[in-house]
C-alpha cells in the first residue's frame, strides 16, 4: 500500500531533496510549498500554503500517513519586526499540523528542529546533551525548542520524531546560510573572522545524506530526538582554505581573541537507528559554489 506523505517546506533545501526521494519511492507525496511559483518534484501534489498567515487545514489530504514538517520561516534573522512570520511558521503552524495529523490518522509526524539549542562546549553535542536556557537561545532558537515541545506531546498519539540538523548544505542552498555565505566572501575578498586561530569546529552535511536520513525515519517510527550532521569534523579555516582554493582567491583572516565555541554533534544514533552520511564537503564544493540565491 503506497504511503500518503505529507512534506512542508518543500520548496527548500532539504524539503526538495526529502520530497524527490519519496516520489522516487513511489509515495504518494503532497508538497506543501509557499508560492506558485515554488520548484518542487512535479509528480508531487503541489498545495501552496503559506504557514505564517491564517491558514486552514481542511485544503489538506483527508487522510495521511506521515507529516514531515521541515517548512522555516524566511525570516528568522528579523526579529522582532519578522516575529509574526518566525512564530507563525515555528510555532502556530507546527501546533496546527500536529492536530491535523492526529485527526488524519498520521502514524509518524517529524518536526525538523535544530543543533542549534545545544550549549556549545568541546566535547561532541549529543541528544541528551544541555541546551541553552530560555533567556539565552534568541527568538529562533525559542520558536524551535517551542515547535519540539508541542510535537513531543503529541507522542501518544503517532510517533515523534525530531530531527536536529546541524549545517546542511547543497545545491540551491541560500547564499545567506553559513557554508555559501563563506564562500561568497572569500571569492569577493572579504575577511574571514575566526575564533582563536582555526575557528570553531563543525561537522557539516550535503543534503543528500540529510535527505536519506529523513525517508529512513518513515522506516524506523520511534518517538526520539537525532541528530542530523556529518562524519567529518572540520574547523572553519580548514573549510576556508578549501574554498580558496576552489575559487582560487586567497582568504583573508581577522583572527579574534576569543575561545572557540564548537557545535560538532554526536552522531551515533543517527548512524544506528538512519543510516552513515556518505558525502564528503572537500567533494561537493561544486555544490556550495552554484547555490543559488534567494
Amino acid at each position: 500500500m503506497t504511503d500518503a506523505i505529507l512534506v512542508t517546506g518543500a520548496a527548500g533545501l532539504l524539503g526538495r531533496a526529502v520530497a524527490s526521494s519519496l516520489c522516487s519511492s513511489g509515495a504518494s507525496v503532497t508538497a506543501l510549498v509557499r508560492k506558485h511559483s515554488a520548484d518542487c518534484p512535479p509528480a508531487a501534489d503541489r498545495c501552496v500554503v503559506d504557514l505564517s498567515d491564517d491558514w486552514n487545514p481542511k485544503h489538506l489530504p483527508q487522510k495521511i500517513d506521515v507529516v514531515i514538517h521541515l517548512a522555516q520561516s524566511n525570516r528568522f534573522r528579523d526579529f522582532p519586526e519578522g516575529a509574526f512570520d518566525l512564530f507563525g511558521v515555528n510555532v502556530s503552524a507546527t501546533a496546527q499540523l500536529l492536530e491535523y495529523a492526529r485527526r488524519a490518522g498520521a502514524r509518524q509526524f517529524i518536526y525538523a528542529s535544530t543543533g542549534g539549542l545545544y550549549k556549545a562546549k568541546g566535547a561532541k553535542l549529543a541528544e541528551n546533551s544541555a541546551i541553552h536556557e530560555p533567556d539565552k537561545l534568541g527568538a529562533y532558537f525559542a520558536s524551535k525548542l517551542c515547535g519540539e515541545i508541542l510535537t513531543q506531546s503529541y507522542s501518544g498519539f503517532m510517533a515523534t520524531t525530531i530531527l536536529r540538523p546541524f549545517f546542511i548544505y547543497g545545491p540551491g542552498q541560500k547564499r545567506n546560510m553559513l557554508l555559501p555565505r563563506l564562500y561568497d566572501s572569500i571569492k569577493a575578498g572579504k575577511p574571514i573572522h575566526l575564533s582563536g586561530n582555526e575557528g570553531i569546529n563543525i561537522n557539516p552535511i550535503h543534503v543528500d545524506d540529510a535527505a536519506k536520513a529523513v525517508v529512513a525515519a518513515i522506516k524506523n517510527p520511534v518517538s526520539a530526538v537525532v541528530n542530523i550532521a556529518g562524519t567529518e569534523v572540520l574547523c572553519i579555516r580548514t573549510i576556508v582554505e578549501c574554498f580558496g582554493k576552489h575559487s582560487m582567491r586567497e582568504p583573508v583572516y581577522v583572527i579574534q581573541q576569543t575561545e572557540p565555541e564548537d557545535l560538532v554533534a554526536d552522531i551515533s544514533l543517527m548512524i544506528s537507528t538512519l543510516g552513515r552520511p556518505e558525502k564528503s564537503l572537500f567533494d561537493s564544493v561544486d555544490d556550495i559554489a552554484r547555490s543559488v540565491s534567494g
